[in-house]
């Protein structure tokens, strides 16, 4: 893999990882690896990732969704092998190639604070902070989307 590729990848802000036509992982990326970090690569399936058995049937169920419609975003919650439950947004996609069967690209965005936020926020007590947060949350994209759009 190019280190140009590489570099890229262990810089975002989610998670990442290819997998081949077997859905076996053949890349993930910095922040992927320090989530997981006792994964097993490549080749070893969804196993690699948990050895939760509710955890790999999502897995397996999803990748193939994914590669049948060509893309799949979804939240997910996951159970960490240590009893934790984290929320995730997962963003699968086919990755085509022109001479072999599709790979499968994953992006993967840990959005459980973000989910207690907004849980919290719509209690009685809180509604004006929650459309608070997201008129603010609004404006923040507006001037970003205006600043980028010329």
């Amino acid at each position: 893999m190019s280190r140009l590729f590489q570099g890229f990848l262990d810089n975002m802000q989610g998670m990442a990882i290819i997998k081949n036509s077997e859905l076996s992982p053949l890349f993930v990326n910095r922040l992927f690896r320090e989530h997981f970090p006792d994964a097993e690569f490549p080749d070893k399936g969804p196993h690699a990732l948990s050895q939760n058995s509710d955890n790999v049937d999502m897995i397996q169920k999803t990748d193939r969704q994914a590669l049948s419609n060509g893309s799949a975003i979804f939240e997910e919650e996951w159970k960490e092998n240590d009893g934790t439950v984290r929320t995730l947004e997962i963003r699968k996609f086919a990755i085509h190639r022109s001479d072999a069967p599709p790979h499968l690209g994953t992006i993967i965005h840990d959005i459980t604070n973000r989910k207690r936020f907004e849980k919290h926020c719509k209690t009685p007590k809180s509604s004006n902070r929650w459309v608070s947060w997201r008129a603010v949350s609004r404006t923040i994209s507006i001037t970003f989307s205006e600043a980028y759009s010329a």
